[in-house]
């Protein structure tokens, strides 16, 4: 099943041309993770480390889009 999602993934950038800003980087984090408690618990360890840096406002795709934007 793995190996299928990265042929997938594969078959998606070739075919795709997947830029930076075409790409979702937090469904991307979200799709590497297979167990639904690992993505719960990681999630949650993300949203405390963008309180922390003062990214609180908005969903968790906006907060990963304005860190990905600053730390640029």
């Amino acid at each position: 099943m793995r190996i299928k999602r990265r042929e997938k993934i594969i078959v998606l950038e070739v075919r795709g041309g997947i830029e930076e800003s075409s790409t979702d980087s937090y469904s991307m984090f979200l799709f590497a993770m297979r167990s639904p408690k690992t993505r719960e618990k990681y999630t949650g360890r993300l949203r405390m480390f963008f309180d922390s840096i003062g990214i609180s406002t908005g969903s968790m795709a906006e907060r990963s889009k304005t860190f990905y934007d600053r730390e640029k």
